[in-house]
């Protein structure tokens, strides 16, 4: 079985005061398990390599552009990584992790069995104050308010297991099909997070609810510093390996 943790860099790394930080945590961590890092712009693999990265991370140089989608939908590079994982790297599972999402024990041989134990793609739960999934909006009228259906309610892709090659290729289709739908004016095709809900949904004919994705998609083996959807009494039944550390 071959896996691999892995994360994306895009944009301008060099200019970017806060990747540049989380980066250089990421490489200083005692705990940081050895991942593959997909790079876009040579100037970027230049930065990293200067860093002195080799202890924890190998590069991969995806294209000499460091953007190939436009800023305003910069995330479509995060999918990509995905797909190259699996489907041109051939690797059968993978862990994407965000920069701030830091390690917080020592991996056990358990590690991957654990996430075996659920569905083949695994994400935290997490629910905002906006419509995130606004084509969740069926509501209910119950005492005097609105009751949503799940539409604030998303998968925070800060750690986001896979094991279903078909999978990376299907996201991206979802982000294809949501470059069609505006809400509030905007085109949702900007949040990768978006694109992935959209897919679950359309995996399950519409939102499973958070009990389920609990029971099938939730990762017994990383969690969110702030919104999680869940009670602080579950969140504690997980082993806890990773954390994403939120920074607004």
């Amino acid at each position: 079985m071959k896996r691999a943790f892995i994360r994306v860099v895009y944009g301008n790394c060099i200019e970017s005061s806060r990747l540049n930080s989380e980066i250089k945590n990421i490489i200083a961590h005692p705990l940081t398990r050895f991942f593959i890092t997909y790079v876009y712009g040579e100037d970027n693999y230049k930065y990293l390599k200067s860093l002195g990265v080799d202890h924890c991370t190998s590069l991969k140089l995806v294209s000499k552009n460091p953007w190939e989608w436009p800023n305003l939908i910069g995330l479509r590079h995060k999918i990509e990584s995905y797909r190259i994982a699996m489907e041109d790297d051939g690797y059968d599972e993978i862990v994407f992790l965000d920069w701030d999402t830091l390690p917080t024990r020592e991996l056990d041989s358990d590690f991957w069995d654990i996430l075996g134990r659920k569905k083949e793609f695994q994400a935290p739960l997490y629910t905002l104050k906006w419509h995130i999934s606004p084509w969740r909006r069926g509501h209910e009228w119950k005492k005097k308010a609105w009751v949503n259906k799940g539409s604030r309610t998303t998968i925070n892709t800060n750690f986001f297991y896979i094991r279903d090659k078909t999978i990376p290729s299907r996201i991206i289709e979802a982000w294809e099909t949501m470059g069609s739908i505006k809400y509030q004016g905007r085109h949702l095709q900007e949040n990768d997070e978006q694109a992935t809900c959209y897919f679950v949904d359309t995996l399950y004919n519409g939102w499973i609810g958070q009990d389920n994705w609990w029971e099938w998609h939730e990762p017994m083996v990383a969690n969110v510093t702030k919104k999680s959807s869940y009670s602080d009494k579950l969140l504690k039944t997980k082993q806890q390996y990773f954390l994403h550390e939120w920074y607004n």
